[in-house]
Formats: structure tokens, sequence, C-alpha cells
């Protein structure tokens, strides 16, 4: 590998592990402006000793000029670490949020795809096509969780459930799951709007990573998709899906 190749490499890795790269720098800057500070502090301490040894002054009575003279050299080292610290730090802070933001664009724009595609499929097809149609992305869906050997979260009801946007068992019921949707719905239609996470509380899940960042905020109710099938071994299992996909950027204030 020539050095052209090797540089290319590098700087590849580089952009794409920065916010990691500068986080690091930032915590051996904390280390190295304390480790730096502290010297300077003893190199300061025997300078003014010196100094008032030499003349004879106290440093309180020392000139002002000389007295900078005497703290400067020995904490401009510790000063710039610190400054390349905090620069390292916002740096990292501003990028990680720009990936965040491209992030949360490229899912709302995939969204909006799959809303125009689901609505599109509505107005070709048939009520019994469309019928159909969920029913096989459900059953596809039950297949994809078969081998993952999930923990079931056992919840009040007594009927298996699989949250279909989060690949999920838990145990629960109709009228429990609808009950917890329209407390929801009316949070939507009278406040800011719902975040994943308060649907999932509200059906007995954990919360999920991105599950504050994704919701329902635009003053129209969610509906939910019961649809029955046959789990490993013979089990029913109810797939509970959304009619709209949980969106980016949901609440709103004011």
């Amino acid at each position: 590998m020539n050095v052209h190749s090797i540089l290319r490499v590098a700087t590849a890795f580089s952009k794409s592990h920065a916010p990691e790269i500068l986080t690091g720098v930032g915590v051996v800057g904390v280390f190295s402006t304390a480790v730096l500070s502290a010297r300077a502090h003893l190199a300061v301490h025997e300078a003014v000793l010196f100094e008032e040894a030499r003349t004879g002054i106290d440093y309180k009575d020392f000139p002002a000029k000389r007295k900078w003279e005497l703290v400067y050299r020995p904490y401009s080292v510790a000063a710039l670490s610190a400054i390349g610290t905090v620069a390292a730090v916002i740096a990292s802070n501003r990028i990680g949020a720009g990936r965040a933001a491209a992030a949360v664009t490229a899912l709302g724009a995939a969204q909006q795809a799959f809303d125009r595609y689901k609505s599109s499929a509505a107005e070709v097809l048939e009520p019994g096509q469309v019928r159909m149609l969920e029913d096989r992305v459900a059953e596809k869906r039950l297949d994809e969780t078969k081998d993952s050997r999930q923990t079931i979260v056992v919840g009040d009801g007594d009927v298996l459930c699989l949250d279909s946007y989060s690949g999920r068992y838990f145990t629960s019921d109709v009228e429990t799951i609808r009950k917890a949707l329209n407390d929801l719905n009316n949070e939507i239609l009278h406040s800011a709007g719902v975040s994943l996470n308060e649907y999932y509380n509200a059906i007995g899940l954990e919360p999920v990573s991105m599950g504050e960042q994704l919701g329902w905020g635009d003053g129209i109710m969610l509906e939910l998709d019961f649809n029955a099938q046959i789990a490993e071994h013979g089990k029913p299992c109810l797939v509970v899906s959304f009619d709209r996909e949980p969106a980016p950027s949901w609440y709103k204030i004011g």
C-alpha cells in the first residue's frame, strides 16, 4: 500500500469516527489540563519564592507587569490544553448533532415514502386485497422474530402479542391495548402529542433508544391494526401494528 492509499484510508477513517476521536481527545485533554495546571502551580510558587528572596519584596507588592511575567509562562501550556479540550468537545457535539439531524431527516423522508406507498396501495387494491396484504406483512414479521429467542414481557392479559414495530413479544389483550390507545389519542388531540416510548409504557413494554425522537403529534388519532397469526409451536399470536409509523420531530411547543 503506497503513501497516497494510506492517507486516503486514514482520512476516511478519521471522518467516519470523528466524534469518537474528538471525544477521546477531550477526555485526554481534561486529564492533561489538570496535570499541567498542577505543574504550573508548583512552578509559579517556586518562581514567586525565588523572586521574593532576590528582591526582598513581598509578592503582593510586586508591580502588575512582574506578576504577569511570573505567571503567564508556566500557565500558558495548561491554558492551551484547556482551550484545545473545549474545542474538541464542542466539535464532537456539533458533528454528532449534525449526523443525528441528517438521520432524522432521512428517517422522515423514508416515512413519507412509506406513507405514500401505503396510501397508493389502498387506492389501487380492493379492500379484501388490502387485508390479504396486511395479513402477509404480519405473517412475515412473525417469521422474522421466530429465531430471536426474545423474552416475553408478561402483562395483565393472557394473549400472546407481537409489537410489529420493535419485534418484541408481550402478553396483553385487545381491550387493554385499546384502552391505552384511547388515552394516547386523547393526548394527541389535546396536547403536544405522544412519543413512541409513551406508547410502549402504556402497553407495558420497555422504552427504546429512539423512542423519544419518534412519535405522533399532528392532531390525527392513531389507529392500531390487530392481525391474528400462529406463532411457533402453534400458539396463537396477535400481531399489533400502527396504521401510520411514528415520525421524527413529532413534538410541538406552543
